[in-house]
């Protein structure tokens, strides 16, 4: 085997503090990049300066203060974390500062019902189907943080009214938000962005509501109020600060909150320990967050090894996620020990054709905080290598940035041998957007697993994770297309919903909900956008499922598949279990979800950490909510009593904090025909036999009684 050593050693242009890891080492790379690029300006050629917005943790009860006093400004902050904006040249200074612990910059972030309102239940809830009372989500407020809002479609309208549902909007840009806050304002506004519908489709599946002769659509919380943010800038500190202003509105409106992020992103320890998770676990803490579990559970983009004295090295190739790339590498990949001890990183050229190493670079063992390699013979660019212990969980991190490499040849791929003691773990993830590994060569994708996929904004506490299974396949456009749809089998796991096991055990996400094929309201500027760019009218624009027409202005709804939609349905879920019992918890809806989620043949027999508790039962887990409500003598037969058909002539008879229940079946002339009892707060009544007519079921628990009649037909 050829060795030519042949790289570059960059020298340290910041200072000191970067090397004690107050910067993670992705924004350190951003920074170092900002730096290369404007080496040679002058000062007066930068028009104004470039804002970087960051999540910080403060030190000393001064510590805001001290930044202000800097011209930094603090746009929010929680206990001794703070969201920051501040010119990309003043951030050396800030972070040598006594005032900051740690500094992580802005993220970027991308978006990862007939037959689901079925499959979960939920059909039965919110129309009322076989219930004395119908739960629609009314009196919770929904909100969502996404891109391509369009808050004028008709399906966030009242229910046979003219009046909108969605009382309250901002964009969100570069660490500000700003407010349409009046009818009027939300009238004339038309998208955050008319080149997506992404938000407008999620939007519609957590509360959208429309019926006319020739569309029937329904959410899940059709009675919900919207509060919603357009994302201009998709980084997670908008987020952050658009979660915020949102727990604001909502206790200013005394109403309880289910926020839907149907956003993420791949990289990070996925441990739930970095400065911008932990700002979010605080703000789990005062509203109910839903966030998508990712669309990468059948990509490769996440791997493991377990080192031990038969398993000594862990390999990989690096690869691009678009094809049109070729073979030139670009993005990311960060890998993370257990614990503080370092390891050491080989980079390496390897023929993709037998498997062979043909080229082996210098060993990089954390003794630099930083290396570039290059090898002209081998492939052109270069790629940065550096690592440093992450202060927040103490863990080793090796962070390759892939800068445009390319191999010589086609057969030729970049890649790493890794090696440390016996005992020790090592979680790689790769960014899932431009980077990825290799799993074509022999001995090189061993350790690659999607036990591992699942996107880093699901792993902090406080968070409802949400995966995707899949209910439909097919869907018709208006053109009277058949279409098919990959990436699942009715009843199964959707291919592509991520999960993972985390380093503190916990297994994400929490549940499954629909996912796959999903009908939903599309954003009226982004189609007229998209008809635009082909050349027709909106009104010839048929590759969707609906269409209507009102005064001129159309409306349209079609599919799309994601855990990006599946999330959305557990936050209407959330919206109607609230309504029912306002005052619930985060530890109580995971403990409804845990005991009533559908747990059925594709579930058990599937990978139990990918499906989590199992599919999203919105009747059962609302039946589950109504039993945690206090005092039973404050029960009304209205919300607690709740019937349902279960086919045929039996009924189902639910109330709410009975230890056992006596159900009588009387006919009109008050005579007696049946009788049931059971333990519990269930019972059950099989009227097939009886004569056609109208009967009366009285249903008696230890303090309450209640009765309903029935039709035996």
């Amino acid at each position: 085997m050829k060795k030519i050593y042949l790289l570059a050693i960059l020298a340290m242009g910041a200072s000191s503090v970067f090397g004690q890891g107050k910067l993670d080492l992705r924004s350190l790379e951003v920074l170092r990049q900002y730096q290369a690029q404007t080496a040679g300006m002058q000062k007066t050629q930068a028009a104004e300066p470039k804002m970087v917005t960051a999540v910080v943790r403060l030190s000393g009860d001064n510590a805001v203060a001290a930044l202000q006093k800097k011209g930094i400004e603090v746009l929010r902050q929680r206990d001794d974390l703070a969201i920051v904006q501040l010119p990309m040249d003043s951030v050396e200074s800030v972070v040598a500062s006594d005032a900051l612990r740690q500094m992580q910059f802005s993220r970027p972030v991308r978006a990862k019902l007939d037959e689901a309102n079925k499959s979960t239940g939920a059909d039965k809830v919110h129309k009322g189907t076989d219930l004395d009372r119908a739960y629609t989500g009314e009196g919770v407020i929904v909100s969502l943080i996404d891109q391509g809002i369009d808050p004028n479609h008709i399906t966030f309208r009242k229910k046979g009214t003219t009046e909108s549902r969605v009382k309250c909007l901002w964009t969100a840009l570069n660490g500000k938000l700003t407010a349409y806050d009046t009818p009027s304002k939300i009238s004339s506004f038309t998208s955050d962005l008319r080149t997506e519908t992404h938000g407008t489709h999620v939007a519609g599946i957590i509360g959208g509501s429309y019926t006319s002769s020739s569309v029937t659509f329904e959410g899940v919380a059709p009675g919900a109020d919207f509060a919603m943010v357009g994302l201009k800038s998709s980084t997670d500190t908008d987020i952050l600060l658009s979660i915020e202003t949102l727990i604001d509105y909502a206790k200013a409106n005394g109403k309880p909150l289910v926020i839907n992020i149907s956003l993420g992103s791949n990289d990070g320890p996925h441990d739930g320990s970095s400065v911008n998770d932990q700002y979010y676990a605080k703000l789990g803490k005062e509203a109910f967050i839903c966030i998508a579990a990712g669309n990468e559970g059948d990509l490769p983009i996440a791997a493991y090894h377990k080192f031990s004295s038969t398993n000594t090295e862990m390999r990989g190739l690096f690869d691009t996620t678009d094809p049109t790339y070729g073979n030139t590498l670009s993005g990311a990949v960060e890998f993370w020990g257990d614990n503080s001890a370092k390891f050491t990183f080989q980079p390496v050229v390897v023929s993709t054709l037998t498997g062979n190493v043909v080229y082996e670079m210098p060993v990089f063992d954390g003794s630099k905080s930083e290396t570039e390699y290059r090898a002209s013979t081998y492939f052109s660019g270069s790629f940065k290598v550096s690592g440093e212990v992450g202060s927040d969980n103490n863990r080793y991190n090796v962070y390759v940035s892939l800068s445009k490499a390319k191999p010589k040849k086609s057969t030729y791929a970049i890649g790493y041998i890794i090696k440390a003691d016996n005992g020790r773990a090592v979680y790689a993830y790769a960014d899932g957007w431009e980077a990825q590994f290799m799993t074509d060569v022999d001995g090189w994708d061993d350790d690659v697993d999607a036990d591992g996929t699942i996107n880093m904004m699901a792993c902090p506490k406080n968070i409802i994770a949400v995966g995707a299974y899949t209910t439909k396949t097919r869907f018709k456009t208006m053109d009277g297309q058949t279409q098919s749809v990959n990436g699942g089998k009715v009843g199964d796991i959707a291919e592509f919903s991520s999960y993972g096991t985390l380093i503190d055990g916990r297994k994400l996400p929490h549940v499954c909900a629909p996912g796959h094929t999903i009908i939903s309201s599309y954003s009226t500027p982004y189609v007229k956008y998209e008809a635009q760019n082909q050349g027709i009218s909106i009104s010839k624009y048929n590759l969707l499922s609906a269409r209507v027409e009102e005064n001129g202005k159309y409306y349209f709804w079609g599919d799309m598949s994601g855990t990006s939609m599946s999330t959305p349905y557990v936050t209407g879920t959330l919206a109607l279990w609230l309504e029912a019992n306002p005052k619930l918890t985060y530890d109580e809806v995971i403990e409804v979800i845990n005991e009533t989620s559908t747990r059925d043949s594709f579930v058990k027999g599937g990978n139990q950490v990918q499906w989590g508790a199992g599919k999203i039962n919105v009747y059962e887990g609302l039946k589950s909510v109504l039993r945690m409500n206090s005092g039973v003598g404050e029960v009304n037969s209205d919300k607690n009593m709740l019937m349902r058909n279960l086919g045929g002539n039996v009924y189902e008879m639910f109330v709410v904090g009975e230890p056992a229940l006596v159900a009588s079946v009387y006919d009109l002339s008050g005579r007696k025909v049946a009788e049931t009892s059971a333990d519990g707060d269930t019972v059950a009544v099989n009227l097939d036999g009886q004569q056609k007519g109208v009967y009366v079921v009285s249903v008696a628990g230890e303090s309450t009684r209640y009765t309903k009649k029935v039709v035996v037909k």
